[in-house]
């Protein structure tokens, strides 16, 4: 089964000293931005839908975010 994934990314308005190091290179980037991952699943009555639940949320730098995409 193939997972289908939608990604949301969101710049945060502040810097590492907030929010820490890049998750992708681990520098310290000047703007943060936040990458929300969300996976498509089915419900049981058949209906679509998006979860976050078991994705990855990550903080860094814009480029290295898109990069971690699956």
């Amino acid at each position: 089964m193939t997972s289908k994934y939608r990604y949301r990314l969101i710049s945060t308005g502040a810097g590492s000293q907030k929010y820490g190091p890049c998750a992708g290179c681990g520098e310290d980037p000047a703007e943060v931005f936040h990458q929300i991952e969300e996976r498509a699943y089915t419900r049981y009555d058949g209906t679509d839908g998006w979860t976050s639940q078991g994705c990855h949320s990550l903080f860094g730098h814009r480029a290295c975010l898109i990069g971690r995409r699956r």
